[in-house]
């Protein structure tokens, strides 16, 4: 399916949830139908056989959690680059507790000698297969030192994301007080593309359920 008219889909599905249907629809009283609706949309269009979605507030209570076809929560899957998430989150608390700062080299954390060990913190680059600036996923830029990637480049880096190579995408949305983790198991294609697609159009639903939420 084109991605206009998978996007066309979506939105759709989204405005159905919304109760933008029939006078005679039911209208649901859950806020996340719409984030469910979206998800399932874009499972199905893409043909992808089992995908998971976990939503958490910024308290870290998650609001909410679904398994679609054959994904379940404890399946181990490979999460390629979104591993970028947990190696960042890693080393700025180790810069936090003391033990490293941004000027800290290969050379003296791992011992590394010549060109690779002048390597600082606060300069690493991604893989050298990437270009930095462009991403693997449309609409999006490297940032936080290229471990992760903005999805709101304009605006300064307020929802980061690392997508990976089979679709596993953890983001966070510091604006609307949230963090997603999108997972899914599917080795016979790169869905880079695809999760940096779904977040971006989960991040206004996710939002607005939240905000129905605290009211």
């Amino acid at each position: 399916m084109k991605i206009g008219v998978f996007s066309q889909l979506v939105a759709s599905l989204a405005l159905t949830a919304r109760g933008g249907g029939s006078d005679d629809a039911p209208v649901s009283d859950n806020p996340f139908d719409a984030v469910d609706s979206v998800a399932r949309a874009a499972l199905e269009a893409e043909g992808i056989p089992g995908m998971g979605l976990a939503i958490y507030n910024r308290n870290g209570v998650k609001v909410f959690e679904h398994m679609y076809g054959d994904f379940s929560p404890d399946l181990r899957v490979p999460i390629a680059s979104a591993s970028k998430l947990v190696a960042g989150v890693t080393l700025f608390r180790l810069m936090d507790a003391g033990y490293l700062t941004p000027d800290s080299t290969t050379g003296q954390v791992l011992g590394w000698t010549g060109d690779e060990g002048a390597i600082r913190l606060r300069t690493i680059e991604p893989h050298p297969d990437v270009v930095i600036g462009k991403s693997p996923a449309p609409g999006l830029r490297y940032g936080l030192t290229a471990w992760l990637e903005c999805s709101t480049p304009q605006t300064g880096c307020h929802q980061i994301s690392s997508p990976g190579a089979f679709g596993f995408t953890p983001w966070i949305d510091r604006d609307a007080g949230y963090y997603a983790i999108l997972g899914m198991q599917d080795m016979t294609n790169f869905r880079t593309h695809f999760g940096g697609q779904l977040e971006r159009q989960l991040q206004p639903l996710i939002a607005r359920a939240l905000r129905e939420t605290r009211n």
